[in-house]
């Protein structure tokens, strides 16, 4: 039965759905791509966009996009032209800049992917890039001192940008026999390129543009003005040149290069003739060490035959069994390119005679891989010094080039990592003792080593820190300026490495060195030191490679350095960006006609209005007419040289609402004559704070006024009973020497003693008055210390007696003199005596009197102690308080105002001394007094 030809299309039925699908998977991702995706004619008909393409031009929606033509989303028709020409002659462009312009009329960069599609429409994807042209546009400076670098460079160096030169140095001037810049500048790079390469270019420049890194160094050839052609070797990688994508390659001609690498060939093949005819034994192994092959003098050297050879037979064999361990792992250390010590073997022959011998051997490789060794055996007793230096010096010089290599290949935006690297490679490179690298602050004396690898045990120290004496840093700094190295074979009697000899700096037992500059912008930040323990014969090729390990460093510096100063600008802007939104201080900025360009939200919130509201407007529109010229005061004040004025002032609200705001104002911007252009200010809202300083204001005058109310109470009070009291002690004294009973004058002494208590009471009610009232007037002479304490002390010798207490002096000097007000002191040291007998009933009472030295100032110190109840530490802030004791109120055990050490305390500091207080509870208790001696 025959199938019709739906039938025999199958699944051929579900084509349309299944195109249907694709389409509508293909449009849903066209319109919800995070990216903008747009399509238009070649006439710039916008026949559609997603929604993201629309907000990055700043619309609400695509459809107001559609309305437009492709034109009015360019600053130039130009801009558009040049896009459809290069789109229409290479079908496809990726990678493309473009600048367009924003609903606001605002610049956007854009980085877009465009193809043409069957039905002839232009299809492409835009991201915003703005935010990096501009950082990259901040890096400009940066790049302007690279440049400098890059122009004084004896290698070629070209930047091109889609496919035309836009820089060339004067050495690729030169290089293209070109007159001048001009004749490069513009041309598209494939003129240089020989045709056969331009495949090969173009693929190079696809990889950057879509793995956004450099490629490999490639060799290729160039064509030269004059028409010749130039075999070089190149490396590319991809760059921001002016704010826009760009490649940088840096090529060097080669052509001699390759001449001498034909002669190689030639000389190789001479050199396996050579081999042959070597009157020394020649040897290639596998991994294994297994014989490969050997020279004719090899197999008459050790008696073996051809035949044995190829049944396979190892090159350990022929070492004795003692050795063969530390020939096995020789062998491993130079298949892993590992630094191999020297070693003399003793070798046996098929006969069984030894001989010692040297084996000197290089790596074989295959694709970069190691397979094996190839070596050839002197015995040491016809060893050809000549041929043994000049295959050493070769070996060396392939070593230090896979060291360099190496090296090229360490992250340099990390100086401790590429340091510690760095000092590894080159101490193994050159079988160093010591290698480190060293950098200098700005002022060339303090050196940070930021690595040190120590060879023979494996290990790395860092973060050692050296302050240089200036005049050797001069005279080590100055060869380097003058010589360009320092290299000592014997440091022993060199007299500028002991002038700086230091453990930390340089290794006590060190015979050698070797000290190469690190250069950047033409001075010496740092230097690589080698040390050893060894005295050694430095070679150019160790002076030359350690060069190179220097340059190596120098650009990690500038790599970090540029590194920091990226990541630096980024946070700037996102710590300014964070605290001008986030503060809950309004912050403005503003014209000098006082028109707002920017406010933040806190702004916005506090006058309740949108931030379009507020741009363009004048701030001084919320101030009182009457304010408006303080304001306008204060900012006038405001230039280059007074950048910042702070002032306050009222706004007023629509409602009548008065409230006070206190305002930061500062320039930030200026023309070149000084003259400011934009002004920023940070205010905040002190209404509260105005009014809690009116209601203080209030309160402290209430305060002062209770005060001086109080003072005056008992100023009269005291004066009041002064005058009765007075009488009352004369009578009472009087009586008492009329008195002939014991009893009766026993009684007359105890009125006598109550009413001098209440007289020494009522005396410092007066003088706590006086004090607070008003500061007495000082009569300083000067006194003698000594003698007016002793006056105070003998008045309690009666005390002393009765209560079986001892006083003692301490006196550090006979005389002891000051400028004080003598009839204060004296009732100070009255204050303090009377409290310490008021309050030791057991032990005594020491006064010390005497000198100090402090703060370059001379001081009389007086310190009366004694062995009475002391003072608990918790409550040594109320005893200078005014009429407080430790024991309070009617059960308190001791007598007294509470006024003593109150007194004391004032009268010390009106005149410029200090007390203060030691008191341990049940202890006793130490009032110290200091006043500065010359103080008139």
């Amino acid at each position: 039965m025959k199938q019709s030809p739906n039938e025999k299309a199958g699944k051929g039925s579900k084509q349309p759905k299944d195109s249907d699908m694709f389409k509508e998977s293909y449009q849903n991702l066209f319109n919800h791509n995070l990216a903008g995706t747009y399509k238009t004619t070649f006439e710039g008909n916008i026949v559609d966009c997603n929604d993201a393409f629309a907000r990055m031009l700043g619309y609400d929606s695509k459809e107001e996009v559609l309305e437009l033509n492709a034109l009015d989303l360019y600053f130039s028709p130009s801009d558009r032209s040049r896009f459809i020409k290069e789109l229409k002659q290479n079908k496809i462009l990726t990678a493309n800049t473009c600048l367009l312009k924003r609903r606001n009329g605002s610049r956007c960069w854009i980085l877009e992917n465009t193809f043409i599609d069957k039905g002839n429409f232009i299809i492409g994807t835009v991201i915003d890039i703005s935010e990096r042209e501009r950082v990259e546009e901040s890096l400009l400076e940066a790049e302007e001192k690279y440049q400098l670098l890059v122009e004084m460079s004896p290698t070629c160096i070209v930047i091109h940008m889609n496919n035309k030169v836009a820089y060339v140095n004067d050495a690729t001037v030169k290089f293209f026999k070109a007159k001048n810049k001009e004749e490069l500048l513009g041309r598209n790079i494939f003129d240089f390129v020989l045709p056969e390469y331009h495949t090969i270019v173009k693929q190079r420049i696809y990889n950057m543009q879509t793995e956004m890194k450099g490629v490999p160094v490639i060799e290729e050839k160039l064509i030269c003005l004059d028409g010749s052609v130039v075999t070089i070797e190149a490396a590319s990688v991809p760059i921001y040149y002016r704010g826009l994508p760009a490649y940088q390659v840096i090529f060097q001609d080669i052509t001699e290069r390759k001449k001498m690498r034909i002669d190689l060939i030639k000389d190789e093949l001479k050199y396996k003739e050579f081999i042959e005819l070597l009157p020394q034994p020649v040897f290639e192994t596998d991994r294994e060490g297994k014989i490969l092959s050997t020279n004719e003098c090899a197999i008459n050297y050790f008696g073996i035959s051809p035949e044995k050879i190829a049944e396979g037979i190892n090159v350990f064999d022929y070492i004795v069994s003692t050795e063969r361990e530390t020939a096995k792992n020789n062998y491993r250390l130079k298949l892993n390119n590992e630094a191999v010590p020297q070693t003399v073997y003793t070798l046996q022959r098929a006969d069984a005679t030894t001989f010692k011998a040297v084996i000197y051997s290089s790596v074989v490789f295959k694709n970069t891989e190691p397979v094996g060794l190839r070596g050839i055996i002197l015995d040491i007793t016809e060893q050809n010094n000549i041929e043994e230096y000049e295959r050493k010096r070769k070996d060396k010089i392939i070593w230090n080039q896979t060291a360099l290599l190496e090296l090229n290949k360490i992250d340099k935006t990390d100086l401790k990592v590429a340091a510690r690297k760095i000092c590894e490679i080159d101490a193994q490179t050159l079988g160093v003792d010591f290698v480190a690298v060293w950098t200098r602050d700005s002022k060339l004396l303090d050196i940070t080593c930021n690595n040190q690898y120590d060879l023979q045990n494996d290990k790395h120290s860092e973060g050692i820190f050296i302050k240089v004496d200036e005049n050797i840093a001069i005279k080590m700094f100055g060869v380097f300026e003058e010589e360009g190295i320092i290299a000592i074979n014997d440091i022993s009697s060199d007299s500028l490495i002991e002038s700086f000899r230091n453990n930390k700096f340089l290794h006590p037992d060190v015979q050698s060195l070797l000290y190469v500059p690190v250069w950047s912008q033409n001075s010496i930040v740092g230097m690589v030191c080698h040390e050893c323990l060894q005295k050694r014969e430095w070679t150019l090729e160790d002076i030359n490679f350690t060069k190179s390990i220097a340059d190596i460093i120098s650009i990690v510096l500038l790599t970090v350095e540029r590194k920091n100063a990226t990541d630096q600008i980024r946070k700037n802007e996102a710590y300014y960006r964070a605290i001008v939104q986030d503060q809950t201080e309004l912050i403005r900025r503003y014209l000098p006609d006082k028109s707002l360009t920017f406010v933040n939200d806190a702004y916005c919130r506090f006058y309740n209005l949108n931030k379009d509201d507020l741009i363009g407007k004048k701030f001084t529109d919320f101030i009182p007419d009457e304010e408006v010229e303080i304001v306008e005061q204060n900012i006038s004040s405001l230039n280059a040289d007074n950048p910042i004025v702070s002032y306050e002032h009222k706004v007023k609200f629509a409602n009548g609402e008065i409230r006070w705001q206190q305002w930061v104002d500062r320039v930030i911007l200026c023309n070149e004559n000084g003259e400011s252009l934009e002004f920023q200010a940070v205010g905040r809202d002190i209404t509260l704070q105005k009014k809690m300083e009116n209601e203080l204001i209030v309160s402290r005058k209430k305060v002062e006024e209770s005060n001086r109310q109080k003072s005056i109470f008992l100023e009269n009070m005291s004066h009041e009973l002064r005058t009765p009291i007075t009488g009352i002690l004369g009578l009472t004294e009087l009586l008492r020497e009329e008195l002939d009973n014991n009893l009766h004058r026993e009684l007359a002494d105890k009125v006598i003693n109550s009413t001098k208590r209440l007289m020494s009471a009522l005396n410092l009610l007066i003088t706590v008055s006086e004090t607070v009232s008003e500061k007495p007037e000082l009569q300083k002479t000067e006194i003698d210390i000594l003698k007016i304490t002793k006056s105070v002390a003998e008045q309690y010798e009666k005390a002393n007696s009765e209560k079986n207490l001892y006083l003692r002096f301490n006196i550090a000097k006979k005389k002891v003199h000051a400028y004080l007000d003598g009839s204060l002191f004296k009732l100070i040291i009255e204050c303090l005596i009377d409290n310490a007998y008021k309050f030791t009933k057991k032990g005594g009472i020491t006064i010390d009197i005497g000198e100090i030295t402090k703060d370059e100032k001379e001081y009389c110190s007086i310190k009366i102690s004694d062995t009475g109840i002391g003072i608990a530490k918790e409550n040594h802030s109320i005893v200078f308080k005014e009429f407080r004791q430790l024991s309070e109120g009617f059960s308190r055990q001791f007598e007294g105002f509470g006024l003593g050490l109150t007194v004391a305390k004032r009268l010390t500091e009106i005149m410029g001394g200090t007390i203060e207080i030691d008191s341990e509870l049940d202890k006793g208790t130490t009032i110290s007094l200091f006043f500065e001696r010359n103080s008139e």
